[in-house]
């Protein structure tokens, strides 16, 4: 179950619940109604001393490990139990909401934002075009500098990106059709992905290729 969903679902959680929610385990519905699972997320002598065995053990690697789990777990108790009192961990007390603006603000749960479709698809074009580009220049022995204009008009370069799944549609089509496919572009949307290609605006591929057999087959932008 994953948090935020836990938490729509819950008006008000427990002391134990929200302990358990704080260091970040994520768990099914009945393995927050453990009240015993929550234990190993306080305080406790033993675990104190088994943490110390561990460094008498020689095993410095995974003392350094267990002690730096152990500071945070009894931090973050200590953070807990003074804004929500441990007096009755296993009783629905502190409301939902409350709880989760305040776990924000000490910097607990972070929302990560919704990844933007659009942009991972057009990054994945841009690689396609530059791996297509890379072969067409490779195989090109005209011994002529390309401008931007005749590559998106290449037959040769357009076909090969239909091969590897980018389709450039036709010139005339209308450049605002809501019904396009994420994989299809434009001559003029291909055009702006080589001219961010050539100079270097997104990444360094253009300028780690061969100038002679590959960035000289290109006129120069800057």
């Amino acid at each position: 179950m994953k948090l935020f969903t836990f938490l729509k679902e819950h008006e008000k959680i427990s002391f134990n619940q929200a302990l358990i929610l704080l260091n970040g385990a994520i768990f099914t519905g009945e393995k927050y109604e453990d009240a015993n699972f929550s234990e190993i997320f306080k305080p406790q002598k033993g675990k104190s001393e088994r943490v110390d065995k561990i460094k008498l053990d020689g095993n410095i690697e995974l003392f350094e490990l267990e002690r730096k789990q152990y500071f945070e777990q009894f931090k973050t108790y200590n953070l807990l139990v003074a804004k929500y009192d441990d007096n009755t961990p296993a009783t629905p007390t502190i409301e939902t909401q409350e709880f989760l603006k305040w776990a924000i603000s000490k910097g607990f749960f972070i929302k990560s934002k919704p990844t933007n479709l659009k942009t991972v698809q057009k990054d994945k074009n841009r690689e396609i075009i530059q791996l297509v580009l890379l072969d067409f220049l490779e195989q090109s022995t005209s011994g002529k500098k390309y401008k931007t204009s005749e590559l998106i008009n290449s037959p040769r370069f357009i076909k090969s990106l239909k091969d590897n799944e980018i389709i450039v549609t036709e010139t005339g089509e209308d450049v605002n059709k809501g019904d396009r496919e994420s994989n299809e572009m434009t001559p003029r949307t291909l055009g702006e992905h080589l001219v961010t290609i050539f100079k270097c605006s997104k990444s360094n591929w253009w300028t780690e290729q061969d100038k002679e057999s590959i960035q000289d087959k290109v006129k120069k932008y800057h």
